[in-house]
């Protein structure tokens, strides 16, 4: 994997993060709270597995391998989650700059919340981006907290992360700074 793909990747997910996290700001504390019947019971329960598990694996790659995930009470408003979070993005950005190029080859050993050793290959994707359907789901937000959808502020060529396919030869391979050189996408 090139380094430039994921830092790509991570603009994707921090992105999308931002903007879920701005949806969820307006909610009452008993909104955020509230059981929903999902397999996380609340958007509460939602934000800090998917932070938590970031978290942990920024662990893991550090060397430590956490025996539990956070408390709930780490996570007692969004706001509260945000600001963890940033700190997180900051230690995981700063993590994959001092990896490099030929760290994302490295074998990561690490212990599971259970204790059995586990092993990956390179720096994975943050936990939250395999779950950005299961957001979705799990943070259905009240409807009296709802704002209307505006189209201008979905994820746009001048807002999303960008990325320019490279010479050809390495068709696939994106960097990000630059508009596409492929009919495609560009992110």
């Amino acid at each position: 994997m090139i380094i430039d793909d994921v830092r790509t990747l991570l603009a994707y997910h921090y992105w999308a993060r931002d903007r879920m996290l701005k949806a969820l700001m307006p909610l009452t504390r008993e909104e955020y709270t509230k059981e929903m019947g999902s397999s996380f019971t609340s958007i509460q329960d939602t934000l800090g597995h998917v932070y938590s598990a970031e978290w942990a694996w920024h662990q893991r790659w550090s060397g430590v391998s956490p025996t539990s995930q956070l408390p709930r009470e780490a996570f007692p408003d969004v706001a509260t989650v945000r600001d963890l979070w940033a700190r997180t993005e900051s230690d995981v950005r700063g993590f994959l700059e001092g990896l490099g190029e030929e760290g994302l080859e490295r074998r990561f050993e690490y212990k599971t919340l259970a204790g059995d050793p586990g092993s990956v290959l390179g720096a994975p994707a943050p936990q939250g981006m395999p779950h950005s359907r299961e957001r979705t789901a799990h943070t259905r937000i009240p409807s009296s907290s709802r704002t209307r959808h505006d189209p201008s502020r979905s994820m746009t060529a001048s807002t999303r992360p960008r990325a320019r396919c490279s010479a050809p030869g390495r068709r696939g391979r994106c960097h990000p700074g630059g508009a596409s050189s492929s009919s495609g996408p560009a992110g």
